[in-house]
């Protein structure tokens, strides 16, 4: 048993909820082909599409003559690109303590084009740690989206009401969507400043 190469090689990928669990083993290119002389590194290659926000882990074992397995892990997370819009995109912008601010951002895919509408967004508004969080609906208040004509959300938005107080301060909004498993992630975050001598 000692000294034996590689016989073969497995590997998965699971969420952090178990919704995903996916056996990638049949889609490996392995190269050389197996088995292998001890000594000799095998290589195994596959492509899996993540269509889906998430906390993943990938797997991968290999199997030696002996029966003896050895594995390693990687944690990796799939996340939408978040990116604020005018007005508070705006470079020097200012907003006015108890004033109401169009709070407006895009949520795109890896190659940056717009995605259907995700029904389930949430932002969280603030000086953190404190925040407000708003969801989706139909009230001014509320995140809606505006849409293409292929259906895609081209942005999304809610009005924020700003505290009459502090009258100076950094507020972050942080956008979270559910994952595969259900459970709110963060997709990003940006801010914008309040202060008594702001804009509208």
């Amino acid at each position: 048993g000692a000294g034996t190469g590689v016989t073969a090689i497995a590997a998965s990928i699971e969420s952090s909820g178990g919704a995903v669990n996916e056996d990638l083993t049949s889609d490996l290119s392995i190269a050389p082909t197996l088995p292998v002389a001890r000594g000799i590194t095998a290589t195994s290659t596959a492509a899996a599409i993540m269509a889906a926000v998430g906390s993943y882990t990938l797997t991968a074992e290999a199997t030696d003559g002996a029966s003896h397995t050895g594995s390693a892990s990687v944690n990796f997370l799939v996340k939408l690109n978040v990116s604020a819009l005018p007005p508070i995109s705006v470079p020097g912008r200012q907003f006015k303590a108890g004033s109401t601010v169009p709070v407006k951002w895009t949520l795109t895919d890896a190659n940056g084009a717009f995605l259907p509408p995700v029904h389930n967004v949430q932002a969280w508004i603030g000086i953190l740690p404190s925040y407000t969080a708003v969801f989706s609906g139909d009230g001014s208040s509320n995140i809606r989206w505006e849409l293409d004509e292929a259906g895609n959300a081209t942005q999304y938005i809610t009005n924020f009401q700003i505290p009459a107080s502090p009258t100076s301060a950094n507020y972050t909004v942080q956008i979270y969507v559910d994952d595969i498993d259900g459970v709110p992630a963060l997709q990003g975050s940006f801010t914008f400043p309040v202060s008594s001598k702001g804009g509208k």
